[in-house]
């Protein structure tokens, strides 16, 4: 399994944008020492403190050049948003300044707010993801677009490798359309891991080839009382935001799908206020020692999971926690868990 990290650059409690920034930057440079294997940055609008990465193409160029190894993942980001050859020539270019390190997600979009803002609506989304995502693949493919009675290759190039994409999924009929597409499957941190794990066998059944990622709230330290002490707050913080958007399809999920009955146990644990024991009891947070992190990252490897994102505080950390919890990581789990990171087509000078 590949162990990569989610960064949502919060500023919690009127946090300063530029010291979460800063923050991103040294624990992505620690992160790539430490042989994580990549990190994503989701694009966000109108998302108050939760995140500050309205333009994650532009804070993934200036992480290209503070990493060598890591991957950089852009997504998720809202397809019906997008102009499909907008997103391919910045994914073309991050490739080229990376020396061959991007990989990518899409969505359709969850946030009422943010369809609206952009002139969207929420009902129309999926089928303007699976049109705009054709349209990017083809382009991705042919390194050329066709429009409006012009034919034009994309500049800078993309590199045929990008055409693999994955997709974010929050619900059971999301994963199946990722099977269908050829595209790999993504979830969390919306979805509690014993509803993604059922999902993500579903999807295996349909697209064996396809790779699985889910998404992890995390924290280590030496100590796990004080890891809890430390990180216990600002995840919760983070994941009331997160599950305020994700809550009422999880609960549709559940009471909808006889499949799911056994896990309506959920349903009080998320319309409830969120507390740490809470996300552990859904398997979205694993906050302790670094031993702790890898029984719960063995488990989900043994389920077939491809890839895990950590997403490591709340944004409240502190930086040298920050980096003590990545040195952690980097020598207590990951030699234990983690396939060797995949190698960079070429590093630019």
């Amino acid at each position: 399994m590949l162990v990569d990290l989610t960064l949502s650059f919060s500023t919690p409690q009127g946090r300063d944008p530029r010291v979460a920034f800063d923050d991103a930057m040294a624990l992505a440079a620690q992160a790539d020492r430490a042989d994580f294997a990549g990190l994503w940055v989701s694009e966000f609008h109108f998302q108050g403190d939760y995140a500050k990465s309205s333009s994650p193409e532009m804070l993934l160029a200036a992480l290209a050049r503070e990493t060598k190894g890591l991957q950089l993942g852009l997504g998720v980001f809202p397809m019906p948003l997008h102009d499909p050859l907008r997103i391919a020539e910045r994914l073309a270019t991050l490739d080229l300044l990376s020396g061959g390190r991007a990989m990518w997600s899409v969505g359709r979009g969850i946030s009422p707010a943010e369809l609206k803002g952009f002139g969207q609506d929420y009902e129309g989304g999926r089928a303007r993801m699976i049109e705009g995502l054709g349209e990017l693949r083809n382009i991705l493919m042919r390194g050329e677009v066709e429009r409006h009675g012009i034919r034009e290759p994309v500049a800078p190039p993309p590199d045929t490798r990008l055409v693999r994409g994955w997709m974010a999924c929050i619900s059971t009929p999301t994963f199946d359309l990722a099977a269908d597409l050829g595209m790999d499957a993504q979830c969390g941190p919306y979805e509690p891991w014993p509803i993604a794990a059922l999902n993500f066998q579903r999807y295996r059944e349909r697209y064996p080839q396809g790779q699985t990622a889910f998404t992890l709230g995390a924290f280590v330290h030496e100590d796990r009382a004080e890891a809890r002490r430390i990180a216990g707050p600002g995840l919760a913080w983070a994941f009331r935001h997160i599950l305020e958007g994700s809550a009422p399809v999880i609960k549709a999920q559940v009471e909808a799908q006889p499949s799911l009955a056994s896990l309506r146990w959920m349903v009080p644990l998320i319309e409830r206020p969120v507390s740490l024991p809470a996300l552990e009891a859904l398997g979205l947070a694993v906050v302790g020692t670094p031993e702790d992190l890898l029984h719960h990252l063995s488990r989900l490897a043994a389920s077939g999971l491809t890839r895990v994102s950590l997403m490591l505080g709340g944004g409240d950390v502190a930086r040298d926690q920050l980096l003590m919890a990545c040195d952690l990581i980097g020598a207590r789990v990951l030699p234990h868990i983690a396939e060797p990171r995949v190698a960079p087509t070429q590093i630019l000078a």
